[in-house]
Formats: structure tokens, sequence, C-alpha cells
């Protein structure tokens, strides 16, 4: 003898797979939003970053920073006037092997009355002492996180923001792309 259908427990049971299902659906068709348009070129033509390289520059933004600060306050060896110069922001290439952070002169400092010729070798002296021993701020963050090989940090400055500070102007942007 074959056991009997209880015809209500099977019309909810319908309903309520239609109700997942539907769900579901609606659930799916809401996340597959794209993180950017379907362009994959920004407004000057270059490739947008992906989600990875933007987590990356995140983490090692905020890296650089505490070891900025930290660094700065036993060495005076990446200050102008006594201020640690400023971090802009950080970008990672698409291979996430090397990264770019872009600096200015510190904003606090009153650019104003400084030369433009003298504003131009500061410039050009804190790059070169970037390049020279930017590698104790890259074992820092190294160190912070040594649970993955973060990228080698390039330091670019950002002369632009810098000449802009000069004349009371601040403009973030302009950043060379990677390619």
């Amino acid at each position: 003898q074959l056991p009997s259908k209880n015809v209500r427990l099977e019309a909810i049971k319908s309903v309520g797979l239609t109700q997942l299902h539907n769900n579901t659906q609606d659930l799916i068709s809401r996340t597959r939003q794209p993180l950017f348009e379907e362009n994959p070129l920004d407004a000057h033509g270059y490739k947008r970053p992906s989600i990875a390289q933007i987590q990356e520059a995140n983490r090692l933004e905020s890296a650089l920073i505490d070891a900025m600060d930290h660094y700065s306050s036993k060495h005076n060896t990446f200050s102008v006037g006594g201020q640690c110069i400023d971090l802009l922001g950080v970008e990672v290439s698409p291979d996430l092997k090397q990264a770019r952070a872009f600096w200015c002169l510190p904003r606090s400092l009153d650019l104003h009355h400084i030369p433009h010729l003298k504003l131009e070798q500061i410039i050009k002296k804190m790059q070169q002492i970037l390049d020279e021993r930017g590698g104790k701020i890259q074992a820092l963050v190294h160190a912070r996180l040594r649970a993955y090989y973060p990228p080698k940090i390039v330091w670019v400055a950002a002369e632009h923001v810098s000449r802009d500070l000069e004349r009371g102007v601040s403009l973030e942007g302009a950043k060379k792309k990677w390619r």
C-alpha cells in the first residue's frame, strides 16, 4: 500500500519553492552589478584598476602612512622644515608587484615665500633621498604586511601639487597611470 500524499503539504512546498526561486533570482540580479560601468576605461583613457588593485592600494597606503609616522617620530630623514612629507595616494600595478607612492611637500609649510627655483631643488633633493633611503620605509611596510609579499614601492613626486600649494591651490589628480 502506497502512503497517501498530503495535498496541503505538497501545495505549501511548491509555493515555498517558487518563492525561494524568485528570491534567489532577485538576489542574483541585484548582486551581479559591475563595480564600474561597462566601459573599462576611465575619463583619461586609461584602464580602470581591478578590485584587487584598489584593495592592495588601500592596504599599502595605510601601512605607508603608519610607517612614515613611526619613522618620522625618530628620524628627520623625510622632513622638510621639521614637517614630514605628505603621502597623497598609492597606485598598484596590474600584476600587484609594484606600487607608486605619490608624495608632496608638507602642506603645512608656507610655500608662498619660497622661490620657485628653491622649491624645485627641495623637491628634487627629497626625491633623491626617497630613492636612496626609501627602503627603510619599505622594510617597515613589509614587516607590517608580512603575511604576504607586498609590492615594491616606487616614490613619485607629485610636483604639480607642490607647485599648486605654492600658489595656494590644492589639486590632487593628474597621476600618471599604469599602462
